[in-house]
């Protein structure tokens, strides 16, 4: 009993390990060294215990401490009371822990085919990490690529395989660690030859890795910096930071107000002669109709036919006549407004679940207690349609302008400038994180989308963090949170096609296809007794 107490004191200190590494070699901590450490005493856990338990459980801790701000939107904005909120925040770590605990399994497997972990583990980590971007809806967020977005040198092989390249660069390192802990670990003399064998195998792959990847890092960095140096046209962007509370932005008397903000904070940032500028202003940064208050409209258009290019948030709307009756359909978008008052939109095509639309909302509206939940969700965060497809807009220019919860997933902002984006744009809220490390996590991924696409990403948040990223990923310029502000920046539009542009996520998939084959070949030789189960 005693004994059984103290290997589940053990589990909990270690999971709880692995959770902490985790949350702090994310930003806002950026204490990336622990990016290449996490798992490491879940590893140590199950070559002593023979448990992959603190797989399982280290997964949820990372989960559950790194996205804690979910508790924030639910309680704040939502209303609802903090033990409510913490339901949603416990399943969704359980549900993101269920891909540490396959990662888990698998390396185990395939270290009884004699493989490395440094070989196999950043094949498996990067399976489950492309199949998280995408199973039920995706949710892609904090990947562990993202510790080391301020170290520039090493995300450049992110235009090759994505952040997901990132991720196999980190946890090659730490599954030569791994390797080591084996060798160390293990006593009789047959088994430290093997291992050993194992061990120079894994340093001269690790190597391998390590090598190639600094290398393109200073080569493809320096070669990038050229050529943006060699490129004429130049442009002033205005990237406007507001901070309206989200509990008053949408009330009426805010509209005007919330309107003049943006256009006093935009002309604060020019201080000299302008032609064409473009003007970047949050997601939602319009509280009104743009196709309908036409008085307010014409403010943002006369604003336009100054000279500027404006790039704003608001909510679209359509109508369709059924059955005599008519329906309104409300659309997350992002408006762009040229010189000329001519104006395209793009409708955000990837809407967060439970915040922007409710799945099977048919179904559930018929439990009367359900049915009240969702009324309180909407009448914070809306009922949205998705739009039709992932696009740039823009006539004499073309944006790409990935919506808030869309800038964490690489093939949209990917599709964007396959559709022929030279600018990345990405526009948000972030009033829901509060002052948690929300905002900081979600700004990260700004600097790997410029370095897979290769292109300046300006981005303006409401009441998050607004900044502007080089095509090589290195920050240009950084507010702070919930800053009332605006800053120029001047940037480059460019029409290079990167590999991770023309072959997206080949590498990812590859990865994935080898995991499977990695299962198939365990069970397989198992099966035939070649192998020990």
């Amino acid at each position: 009993m005693l004994r059984f107490r103290r290997k589940n004191i053990l589990l909990i200190f270690v999971s709880l390990l692995v959770g902490l590494m985790y949350f702090f070699s994310q930003p806002r901590y950026n204490i990336y060294i622990f990016a290449f450490l996490f798992y490491l005493p879940a590893h140590i856990f199950w070559r002593t215990h023979k448990s992959i338990s603190p797989f399982f459980w280290g997964g949820f801790f990372s989960f559950f401490i790194t996205i804690h701000w979910i508790t924030h939107a639910i309680t704040y904005y939502g209303g609802f009371p903090y033990i409510f909120a913490i339901l949603p925040l416990a399943l969704l770590s359980f549900a993101l822990a269920g891909f540490f605990l396959l990662f888990g399994y698998i390396r185990g497997k395939s270290e009884k085919l004699g493989l490395p972990f440094s070989f196999s583990d950043p094949i498996i980590w990067v399976a489950m990490e492309f199949i998280k971007s995408w199973i039920l809806t995706g949710f892609p967020w904090a990947l562990v690529g993202y510790s080391l977005w301020r170290k520039t040198t090493f995300i450049q092989v992110a235009d090759i395989g994505g952040v997901y390249a990132v991720s196999f660069f980190v946890i090659t390192i730490q599954g030569f660690l791994c390797d080591v802990i084996e060798f160390i670990l293990v006593k009789e003399k047959e088994g430290k030859r093997r291992i050993s064998k194992r061990l120079i195998f894994s340093f001269s792959f690790t190597l391998l890795i390590f090598a190639f990847v600094l290398t393109y890092g200073v080569k493809r960095k320096d070669d990038i910096k050229r050529f943006v140096d060699r490129l004429k046209e130049e442009i002033p962007v205005v990237v406007v930071q507001p901070s309206i509370p989200q509990d008053v932005k949408w009330t009426p008397d805010f509209k005007i107000y919330s309107l003049e903000q943006n256009i006093n904070l935009s002309f604060s940032a020019i201080d000299f002669p302008y032609s064409e500028v473009i003007l970047v202003w949050p997601e939602t940064a319009l509280t009104f109709f743009f196709e309908r208050e036409m008085e307010l409209k014409s403010k943002v258009l006369e604003l336009s036919k100054k000279g500027f290019f404006i790039v704003a948030g608001g909510i679209g709307i359509s109508e369709q006549v059924k059955n005599g009756r008519i329906n309104l359909t409300y659309y997350n978008r992002a408006y762009f407004v040229e010189p000329d008052g001519s104006y395209s939109y793009y409708d955000k095509t990837h809407l967060v679940i439970f915040g922007e639309y409710i799945p099977l909302r048919s179904f559930l509206e018929k439990i009367p207690f359900i049915k009240n939940l969702i009324d309180r969700v909407e009448k914070v965060a809306g009922d949205f349609e998705p739009g039709k497809e992932v696009r740039a807009i823009g006539e004499k220019m073309r944006l790409g302008i990935p919506i808030c919860f869309e800038s964490i997933f690489p093939s949209i902002v990917r599709k964007m400038v396959q559709d022929g984006a030279k600018i990345i744009a990405v526009i948000t809220n972030d009033g829901w994180f509060g002052y948690s490390s929300g905002p900081y996590q979600h700004f990260s991924v700004s600097a790997l989308r410029a370095v897979e696409t290769r292109r300046f990403v300006v981005r303006s948040a409401n009441t998050g963090i607004s900044g502007a990223f080089s095509p090589t990923g290195e920050l240009i310029f950084q507010t702070k949170l919930l800053e009332k502000t605006s800053f120029l920046v001047k940037i480059k539009p460019i029409d290079i096609k990167t590999f991770y542009i023309k072959y997206g996520d080949v590498f990812s998939i590859a990865c994935l296809i080898i995991t499977s084959f990695f299962v198939i070949t365990y069970f397989y030789l198992s099966k035939k007794g070649k192998i020990s189960k």
